[in-house]
Order: structure tokens, then sequence, then C-alpha cells
């Protein structure tokens, strides 16, 4: 019935990514399927190859990756530290760009951060706290403001220097780390979640 429907609408496959299960799952196959071919053919006849050209080598891997900054030396890495999701590890290497790099030393590759692995953590710990706090104190001043107003009693007053102030920097700090979680929060997540795929070396404390 709904099939019925969905074929005499317009855009329908817009409708139907939203309203059918089959034609959903029957997407993601076939770009599951894409990826596994794309990476066969780059295990087959690249990876470790030495008689291709690096460069050429570099824009397959590029290829199959879809990504501009990854290239066949992560590639070759994941691939041979047989690293399972290989392509959401692109996806947590590509978002932490900030936190962790890819060194080549005389031929030995590996994952670098210049930041300790606490250090991290407790960077990611002391936003969500500013956000949590700051939300919290503006909604005991829109919860404060409503319960005085149902019992008729005079609500704070605005004119005080002190309660402008705290006003302010909260929605300041709300707003701050909002930002903070949406682009830092995002790399700290993904650089963590990359550390239990492949080996990080974090700096010592």
């Amino acid at each position: 019935m709904w099939e019925i429907i969905l074929k005499a609408i317009p855009f329908t496959p817009l409708l139907y990514w939203f309203f059918s299960k089959t034609f959903r799952m029957a997407k993601k196959r076939k770009f599951y399927e894409a990826q596994i071919r794309a990476l066969d053919d780059y295990i087959k006849n690249y990876y470790n190859n030495d008689s291709i050209e690096f460069t050429l080598r570099d824009l397959k891997a590029r290829q199959v990756t879809c990504n501009d900054w990854v290239g066949a030396k992560f590639l070759d890495y994941a691939i041979s530290k047989k690293c399972p999701n290989i392509f959401g590890t692109i996806e947590d290497f590509d978002r932490a760009w900030f936190l962790v790099k890819l060194e080549d030393e005389a031929g030995v590759v590996k994952l670098v951060s210049n930041y300790s692995e606490s250090s991290i953590r407790g960077c990611f710990k002391i936003i969500i706290r500013v956000y949590f706090f700051s939300g919290a104190i503006l909604i005991i001043n829109k919860s404060l403001l409503i319960f005085l107003s149902l019992f008729g009693l005079p609500g704070i007053p605005t004119y005080s220097c002190l309660y402008n102030f705290i006003f302010f920097i909260s929605v300041l700090a709300l707003g701050i780390s909002s930002i903070l979680i949406v682009s830092i929060g995002r790399g700290i997540a993904s650089i963590l979640a990359l550390s239990k795929k492949l080996p990080i070396n974090f700096k010592t404390n």
C-alpha cells in the first residue's frame, strides 16, 4: 500500500528514504558493496606494491577513502594493523587532525599525538562541565522568574550589575562551550575512538 502511494507522489526517492526501510537497507548494501570492491582492488593491486609509483598509489588510496587528506600511508598502516572498520577509522583520523599526526621515520609509520591521553580527556571534561554549569544557571534563573511571577512577587532586580554580569557570563560560556563541543569535542571523541582501533603514541605526562 505504501509503495503504491509513494509511486504516485513526486520526489519518490526522497520519500522512499524516509518511509521504506527496505529502500534504505538496499542503498546501504550498495554503498558497502562499493567500499568492499574499492578496498579489495586496492589491496590486490596497490597495497605494499613497490613497483607502482607512490603518487599513483596515493591517488588510488584517496579514491578508496574518498578523502583528500588520507593517502596511501595511512591506508597501508590501517591494513597492516588489521584494523576493523577501516572506513570508520579514516573518519576518526580525519576529524582528529589537530590532535594526531601520521609520521614516517625511516619507513616506520606510526600515529603520534603531541598531547597526553589524560590531558585530552581532562579538556573534554572541562568543556562539558562548563556547558552544563552555565546551562544550569540559565535554567535556574528562568525557573525562579516563573516561580516569582506565579505568586505575584517582584522579580529579580534586573538593574543589579552583579545579576546582569552573571547572566551575561552564563550565556557567553554556554555559547562558547557549545561551539567547542561541536568542534574540539568531536575531535576528542574521534581520537579516543581511533585509539581503540589503532595504536597511538600519546605524549607521556
